[in-house]
Parts: structure tokens; sequence; C-alpha cells
């Protein structure tokens, strides 16, 4: 991107945010006092316990376990110990990293569910298989709780954590970071309670935080090399967008590029010196600390929308910088094409359809309707296999991560409904496919989706997960078209019998896993086409 569109688009996005902040409100968690203290944590990866090969097939199955475990750790000095829940005990939850097209298993156990069907729920000690093909392009995704009414308490306590997908071959071609240059930041603004405990989000009402914390920590700080780094950026906030600058101590921005998204790489690279990151949005940026001559760099935000106007610390993160072990990579440009994107194509005529993400009375709806009321949260059927284009509109004086599941789309367009809308995409909006859409208060957005490749019962919501918690989701069912050459799906209802939550006897049998459990999902032919 020229410079002359760096600097314009800051300028609009910055004047946009001072016009949408009349006032402040003050902060309500205690003071933070040990800044840039303590180094920035790093989610261990997680290993399978045992791999399945299907001799027949040549499909790979890994089978993982993970325990939803309640803990405590002490987050303000001199305050009491904070309660979370989280996955394995920690927070975040353990990377996954696995290879594109390697499948995996995974028995999740407690009281939880990944990112699926609000109300497929998982009992006390009982546990539920999760079965993931990972045959769609390497992409940054992430795990969560997804439970009905109970969304922003769980996330908010600590039900998070990275699942990343990496095509080794195409990351070689691209020569990124790697390894110990290759780091996920889960980024999350929370409040905190007097005591130095979470509080009791549960009530309705707006919960921006105005506290950030880096993969848990607040306000960590990292030692970085004078080299390039891959960061992995995860908004995992309740309900903060947040706009990110790399800056020196003299406030000048550190350019950047912007080279992934919530759906894998982009066609090409971006440079920028902000990035807005609603909920739920994945970014993946190349950061060159090489290319300055300061030691210390601050990653920082600034407010977006007007609903969000919580007093924060605009410090986030600290980097220190030494000099390279490695310097060979810092010299080494990055390619200006990255991928050729998998663009939704208008074969038929288009259908447009239009859906308002407002508050009807004292509910959030979408087209006035909630996910409460069983008979009327199918809002869509799709043929399957069809391009649509959708319209996703705000209101209600309150911005809106739209999160669509099933599908990757592409965002053609944004228009200001009013004075606080922008009218415009950012250029690494423009190059990417998304499965999230920050739509402000006084906009509408506007996407392409291809409904494939499975058919079935999906969710679409707000990924503001207060607005989400009330009722702001909706369904869309892909309706199977047999002559698209799929087979007939097994997984078109999400509430089938076989796959629901059974009791868990205390131990895993991993033979008994290895030589039933994953053969029976190898031979399901899930995911697959008709030769």
């Amino acid at each position: 991107m020229r410079p002359i569109q760096i600097f314009s688009t800051l300028v609009a996005l910055l004047s946009v945010v001072s016009a949408q902040q009349p006032s402040v409100i003050p902060r309500k968690s205690p003071v933070y006092t040990e800044e840039f203290q303590h180094t920035l944590p790093i989610p261990p990866v997680k290993r399978p316990l045992t791999t399945y090969h299907n001799k027949k097939t040549g499909k790979v199955v890994d089978f993982y376990e993970i325990r939803i475990k309640s803990f405590k750790k002490n987050i303000f000095k001199g305050l009491g110990d904070a309660n979370f829940v989280g996955y394995d005990g920690m927070v975040p939850g353990p990377t996954f990293r696995v290879p594109r097209g390697r499948e995996t298993l995974c028995y999740l156990k407690n009281f939880t569910v990944f990112d699926g069907w609000a109300e497929d729920m998982i009992p006390k000690d009982h546990y539920k298989d999760y079965y993931y093909p990972n045959a769609q392009n390497a992409r940054t995704l992430w795990y969560h709780d997804h439970s009905n009414g109970k969304t922003a308490v769980n996330v908010n306590s600590g039900q998070a954590g990275f699942y990343i997908i990496e095509d080794a071959e195409v990351e070689q071609r691209l020569c990124l970071p790697q390894g110990k240059y290759d780091i996920p930041l889960m980024i999350s603004a929370r409040f905190w309670a007097a005591n130095g405990d979470l509080p009791d989000i549960s009530a309705p009402g707006p919960q921006y935080g105005d506290t950030y914390s880096v993969n848990g920590q607040i306000s960590p700080y990292l030692d970085v090399e004078s080299r390039k780094y891959r960061f992995r950026i995860l908004n995992a906030s309740v309900g903060r967008t947040s706009n990110f600058t790399i800056e020196d101590g003299k406030g000048r921005l550190l350019p950047f590029h912007v080279v992934g998204s919530d759906a894998g790489f982009m066609s090409k690279r971006v440079e920028t010196k902000s990035l807005v990151v609603a909920p739920a949005e994945r970014w993946e940026i190349i950061v060159d600390f090489g290319a300055t001559d300061e030691k210390t760099l601050m990653l920082r935000t600034a407010q977006v929308f007007s609903d969000q106007r919580y007093e924060i610390s605009g410090n986030i993160m600290q980097f220190r910088i030494a000099k390279s072990e490695a310097p060979s990579l810092a010299v080494i440009p990055l390619p200006n094409k990255l991928v050729d994107l998998d663009l939704p194509k208008v074969t038929n005529a288009l259908v447009t359809k239009t859906f308002v993400f407002g508050r009807t009375g004292t509910l959030w709806t979408i087209n006035g309707k909630t996910f409460h009321d069983p008979k009327n949260r199918l809002v869509e059927n799709v043929p399957f296999g069809t391009t649509e284009k959708w319209i996703l509109r705000g209101g209600a004086g309150w911005s809106h991560p739209v999160h669509i599941h099933l599908v990757d789309f592409q965002i053609i367009k944004r228009v200001a409904l009013g004075p606080t809308g922008r009218d415009y995409l950012t250029e690494y909006e423009r190059f990417a496919m998304k499965d999230i859409a920050a739509v402000g208060s006084e906009e509408e957005v506007h996407i392409l989706a291809k409904y494939a490749p499975w058919d079935g019962l999906y969710m679409f919501h707000c990924h503001n997960l207060a607005h989400e918690d009330d009722n702001m989701m909706a369904a869309f069912n892909v309706t199977n078209i047999k002559t698209m050459g799929y087979k007939d799906s097994k997984f078109s209802d999400p509430m089938t019998a076989e796959f629901r939550a059974k009791p868990y006897k205390g131990t895993t049998d991993l033979v008994e896993v290895k030589s039933a459990v994953l053969e029976r999902y190898s031979n399901m032919g899930a995911y697959e086409k008709n030769n």
C-alpha cells in the first residue's frame, strides 16, 4: 500500500473514533502496578495421545483430550486470587498446531462446547467427541465455549485457546517466520473486581472491559531479536473492538505487514500502521524489529466505536529489542503476492438478503427475531453450492462483529448510514477472505459467500458475547442438492443423538480409542465428495 493510502486510512479511522467519543466512562478495575514486569506467556502446544493410520484411505487421525478445570491465579499484587475456568487448567488453553489435511479427534470433558451449536451442551462428568477434517487452507482458528446464554461468562473466565492449521509447503514458499518467531497473541479486555477476582458478568449489559491482557498476562513484555516476527493476533474480548498500533517512545508509528486473516493467507501483503480487530477476528502480521533503531516499542490501542468508551490504558504490551541471533531472515523481503484466493463466483442469479442487527424491546435481535424462540430461529434456507450476497446492517446504537459459521466470505463493500459510520474497506479487508465482519452502528457491510462444502444447520450471530447471550443469534439451513456430487450428509442435524455427550467413566482406554473410535470416524466418509 502506498504511504499516502496508509496515512489517509489511519486519519479517516481516527477521525471517526474522535467523533464517536463524547465522553469517557471511568475505569472500574483496580490499578495494575506491575506494568511490563512479567514476560509474555506462550501457551504450550497440545500433543496427541495416540494416532490412527487408515491403510485403506491413507488418512491419519490424531487423538487429543482436553479437560475443563477450575484454578486460581493472582493477577493484582496485594489483592486476592482470581478464579478461572480454563482448558487443561490454563489461560489461554493449549495451542493446537495441526498440519493441513491431518485429521483430529478431541475428547472434551466437563461442561462446555467448542464453536458449534449453542444448545449442544456437555453435562458435568460427560465428554463429547469433536472430529475435525482440517481440510481447509492454513489459518489461525480458535476454540472457545459457545453455551447458549453463558458464552460471555465462560469465555471471560478463560475458556479459549488457539487452533492453528499449518501448510508447511506454503509457509516455506513465502519465507515467513516460523518456530519461536511465530507467536500467537490472544488479546482480551476485561473488567476486574476490587478484590482482584473476575466479576460476575452474567447480568445483561455492556461488557467491554477496561484492562487488557495478552495470553492471560496484563501488560507483559516480550524480548525480541532485531528481525522479522509473525504475530497471530486474536481479539478474544467479550465485546471490545480495538485499533492496534506499534509505537516508539516518541509516538511514531512503526509500519507492519498484514498477511493473514480469519480465513488464512491473503492474496497480497498489505502495509499499514494501524489494525482494527473486532471480537473473534484474527489477523496475522509481520513485524520487522530490525527496521528500527529503538530499543523498546509498544503495542497500543485506541478507542474505535461509541459504545465502548470505558477508560483504558492504551499500552498493551512492550517489545524489548536485542541484536538478532539469525539476521538472515530479516533481510529477505516478503513477497508481494501471497496466495490465490478462492473468491465466491456468482454463477447463479445473485440472491441478495438483508439482516438487521438491532434491538427489539430488551432483546438483541436479527431481523427482529431471537434464537430463544426455536420456531423463529431458522431465518434462511440456502440451496447448497449457491453464492449469495448478504447485507449485514448495524443498529440500535451498537457495533456488531458478525460471525457466520461454515463459510468463508468476501467483504465487498461498507456503507455509512449515518455520521459515525465508515464508508470504506481497509486495505487489508480488500485482499482477505473472512468469517467475521466488523459492523459499526451506523453502517452496513456487504459480503459474498458460497454455501458449501457441507449441508445442514449452521449459526450466525453477533460475536459481542453479551449480545450473543442475549439472543442475537440465528440459524440458516444449507439444503442438500444431490446433483452437486456430495454424499447425503449424516451431519446435517447438529443435535444428532449419535454425537451427543456421553458419561465419562474416569479413564480413557487408548487401545480402544485407536482400534475402534478413530477407525470408525476415519471410515465414516465424512466431508467427502462422491467419485
